[in-house]
């Protein structure tokens, strides 16, 4: 029978007294949490020689024990518990910061039972690839804290200058053809990687006033290399912005026919 049918069927003081046991027996995955901001870490941005406070929260009287690694051949520290806050409790150690990088991760146990938490969340097996990150000395600019930051995937922005357009069956990307739609507001189909809308770096700065109006201080692009995708993640040379965005200098050739449809006959 689960738990939640068979507590409802229990009277008050039992309810509470099976509660008190399943506390104690599993952990509240959903209650433990951490990260990067000052509100788990003190000073957020510590330089060489501060003293730093890391923090993890968990469910209150829930966890056994909670303790700080860090990667690599550094030992790591008991967390001590400290006062309860609400429905949680809060686990903290203390380290003077190195010189350099320094990345770590949490171990919670319970009954015996050991979870390892890092930004990929909390799993009975370790992987210190996703471990949290401090960097010693780093500080966020200025003009960077707090700014309103808008992100633009370039191509489907605006198209601000016509020529340097994709053209239909210009080349070939993952088995499928380049495909210019037609309509800039049509449905977004499977596979829309493969078409592009024509927006490019003209249109952008087409578009600057607009940005100021909405109020954005600063602007993230998704990449702007050479790429055979629309969202350009996949670079291919990383020298060169990609000529649909900014200009097509030397063009020529033709789009590929179906007779000669692959990439090695790409002209264009």
């Amino acid at each position: 029978m689960p738990d939640s049918i068979l507590i409802s069927n229990l009277a008050a003081y039992e309810k509470i007294s099976l509660r008190a046991r399943l506390n104690d027996t599993f952990l509240n995955f959903e209650a433990v949490f951490s990260d990067e901001t000052r509100n788990f870490v003190s000073p957020c941005e510590p330089s060489v020689g501060d003293e730093v406070t890391i923090r993890l929260r968990t469910g209150k009287n829930n966890a056994h024990a909670a303790r700080l690694f860090f990667s690599g051949d550094k030992p790591g520290l008991n967390m001590s518990k400290a006062a309860p806050d609400g429905l949680f409790d809060c686990y903290e150690a203390k380290f003077i910061m190195p010189a350099g990088k320094l990345s770590y991760y949490f171990a919670v146990s319970i009954n015996g039972s050991c979870y390892f938490y890092n930004k990929r969340g909390l799993y009975r097996d370790l992987d210190e690839s996703f471990d949290f990150t401090l960097i010693a000395d780093f500080k966020t600019p200025a003009w960077a804290a707090g700014a309103v930051i808008y992100q633009i995937f370039t191509d489907r922005f605006f198209n601000g200058d016509p020529s340097n357009d994709v053209l239909a069956n210009e080349y070939v990307y993952l088995g499928a053809p380049a495909t210019r739609p037609a309509c800039w507001n049509a449905d977004v189909p499977v596979n829309d990687v493969c078409n592009f809308y024509g927006g490019d770096l003209a249109g952008v700065m087409q578009k600057m006033a607009y940005l100021k109006d909405l109020g954005v201080e600063a602007i993230y692009f998704n990449p702007l290399f050479v790429s055979p995708s629309s969202h350009k993640y996949d670079i291919q040379d990383y020298d060169y912005v990609d000529p649909h965005f900014g200009a097509v200098a030397d063009d020529g050739g033709d789009v590929l026919s179906q007779t000669a449809f692959r990439n090695r006959y790409a002209t264009k």
